[in-house]
Order: structure tokens, then C-alpha cells, then sequence
């Protein structure tokens, strides 16, 4: 049990979690009546899409004042528990979270042997995104493709200069790590052949400075080359840049519509009249009694319900209750009396 406090999470959070785990998904965790609930997040294609993309949605499931937990599952056994807590939340609130995360820890710790945990700890929406992540926990986030194509190029041109001084080098007869004098020409072992003609002195300058002119030229060119390389790799990468930048704010900014559009279709359907009248207490009485309207359906009795009376009972639309599976429908059935 949590040491600090006597706040866990319930069954159906624990049920949640370990679903979670399973698929790479993220479980919103809050406290109501003493006891730690959970809610699902990212329904659709949830082991598709990468953690950091899920990371970046967060910021928008959060409220400003309102203390919540995210356990976000990067793989099978490895979790980030995100603890948001803000600044200007109730003392008492900060002080029910912070005593009720070891209780949490140890409950994601037990759903699989291993399990990797990783906890983060925000104050502010904004640094719900990976890239405050990054920069608070100080790790290099990964290269980016213009950033292994930069890393590569350098590597190139370190061979590359490597190579036109060992050219040097032979030219000097001055050995490198790995080049043994039997490699170098006769003239340059000091071993010539008598019978050879040795060159005059101006022929040996005219060589001398030829060879120096084509090593001027030849470094020139490698540092004129790296120096475009250098300038097409920074045009690259600030390009991919603004390209995440403005791929993150489109998706930011499609979240924030899908959720006000979903908020308004559950009002709008909310609202809407579907000819029922009964309310629970009207239900639970002819259930006692064992009277029913002429056909009613006595294992649907909650479908009898008025919509705003359904919405109250289950906090949830009836649309919303029908996609449940069987065994979830049961047990809130079971938690009103209409099972």
C-alpha cells in the first residue's frame, strides 16, 4: 500500500493500465473520491503512432488548475509517468498527488516483470511536448535525416583530407601509422639504382614546386567542398525544422478542433428528446415489483432511460454506452441495480 497516503488506483484503473501497456497507449489518471480512476486516451491507431507524437497531444487534455497523471507506455515495459501539477493548484490538492505517486508507481511497477519507469514532472501545459521534455532531462534527442546525412559528409571529408595527407607525406618521406618504407618508391627509400641518372637541381626545383602548386590547389578545393557541404546541410536541416514546427502546430491545431467538435456533438446530443420518460428511480421500482410497461425489454432496462437521466446515471450518452463491451455495460448496470 502507498506509504504516503490511502489513495490507489480502482480495478477498472489498474484494467486500464495494463491495457495500456499492452498496446503502447496512455492512461489520464485523476483522483475522485478518494481513489485513483483512469481514462483511456487515443483510441484510434494507439500502437501506431510514436510516444512523442502522443506527448505533444497532451498539453490539450490537461486543465489549467487541475493536478492529473499520464502513464504513457513507450513500449511493453517501459512507462513515462507524467506528474502535472501546477503552480497555482490548492496546497491541499498538490500535497493528495504527491503523496498518491509512489501508490501509482507501484501499481504500473507490478503489471509487468522488468518494467522500465521514467517519471517527468511538469508544472505548465506548455511543457507537455517533446521538446521540453528533451530539454529538461537533457538528452539528445534523436538525429534527424539532415542530421546523419551532416554527420556522414564530415566523416567523408575527415577521410578524404586523411587520404591527401598521407599523399604529402609520401612526397616528404615521412612515415605514417601503418606505412612501412618498403611501400615508399625507390628515389624516396634512398636506395636508387646507380645506373639511373640522378635529375639536375633546377629539374628537381621545377618538380618540387609543381607537386606544391597541385597540394595548394587540391586543399583548397577539399575546404572549398566542405564549406558547400557545411552550408547545404544547415539550409537542410533548418528546412526539416520549420517543416516539424508547422507539422506539430497542424496537428496541435486539428486536436483542438476535433475535441470542441466532439464536445459539441455531445451536447447537441445531450439535449435531444428520445420519447422515453423514465427516470432510474421509476426503473428500479418496477424492477422490485416486477411490473413492466407492455414491451419493455427487462435485460436492456437502462436503454428505457430519458436521455438527460441516462447522461446523469452513466455519465455517458446512450450512443456511447452501446459501443462498451458486454462485460463493462454489465458492471455499470450492476453499480445502479438495473443488472
Amino acid at each position: 500500500r502507498n506509504a504516503g497516503s490511502n489513495i490507489l488506483p480502482t480495478d477498472k484503473c489498474l484494467k486500464l493500465l495494463q491495457e495500456a501497456s499492452e498496446e503502447n497507449g496512455c492512461i489520464k489518471v485523476e483522483i475522485k473520491d478518494e481513489a485513483l480512476v483512469g481514462k483511456k486516451l487515443f483510441r484510434i491507431n494507439v500502437a501506431e503512432r510514436p510516444w512523442q507524437e502522443k506527448l505533444d497531444e497532451l498539453a490539450d487534455k490537461v486543465e489549467e488548475k487541475t493536478p492529473v497523471f499520464f502513464a504513457l507506455f513507450r513500449k511493453a515495459k517501459d512507462c513515462l509517468l507524467i506528474k502535472y501539477i501546477p503552480d497555482n493548484a490548492p496546497t491541499k490538492v498538490k500535497f493528495l498527488y504527491t503523496s498518491s505517486t509512489s501508490g501509482l508507481k507501484q501499481s504500473i511497477g507490478m503489471l509487468a516483470e522488468g518494467m522500465r519507469m521514467e517519471e517527468y514532472n511538469v508544472s505548465s501545459p506548455n511543457d507537455l511536448c517533446q521538446d521540453e521534455y528533451f530539454k529538461m532531462k537533457n538528452i539528445e534527442a534523436p538525429l534527424t535525416e539532415s542530421e546523419i546525412a551532416r554527420k556522414e559528409q564530415e566523416e567523408a571529408d575527415t577521410a578524404g583530407a586523411y587520404s591527401l595527407l598521407a599523399r604529402l607525406t609520401v612526397r616528404n618521406t615521412v612515415a605514417l601509422p601503418g606505412l612501412a618504407k618498403e611501400d615508399l618508391p625507390s628515389k624516396l627509400r634512398g636506395n636508387s639504382d646507380p645506373a639511373e641518372e640522378a635529375p639536375s637541381s633546377e629539374e628537381q626545383d621545377s618538380v618540387e614546386e609543381e607537386e606544391e602548386e597541385e597540394d595548394a590547389e587540391a586543399i583548397a578545393a577539399a575546404k572549398e567542398e566542405r564549406r558547400q557541404s557545411r552550408r547545404e546541410s544547415r539550409r537542410q536541416s533548418k528546412s526539416k525544422k520549420e517543416k516539424d514546427r508547422e507539422s506539430r502546430r497542424s496537428s496541435k491545431s486539428k486536436s483542438k478542433r476535433k475535441s470542441k467538435k466532439k464536445v459539441v456533438e455531445e451536447v447537441e446530443e445531450e439535449d435531444v428528446d428520445d420519447g422515453y420518460p423514465y427516470t432510474l428511480t421509476d426503473l428500479l421500482k418496477m424492477k422490485d415489483l416486477e411490473e413492466f410497461d407492455d414491451g419493455m425489454d427487462r435485460q436492456c432496462l437502462e436503454m428505457y432511460l430519458a436521455a438527460k437521466e441516462f447522461r446523469k446515471v452513466f455519465d455517458m450518452s446512450k450512443t456511447e454506452f452501446d459501443k462498451l463491451p458486454k462485460w463493462k455495460k454489465t458492471q455499470f448496470k450492476k453499480k445502479v441495480g438495473l443488472f
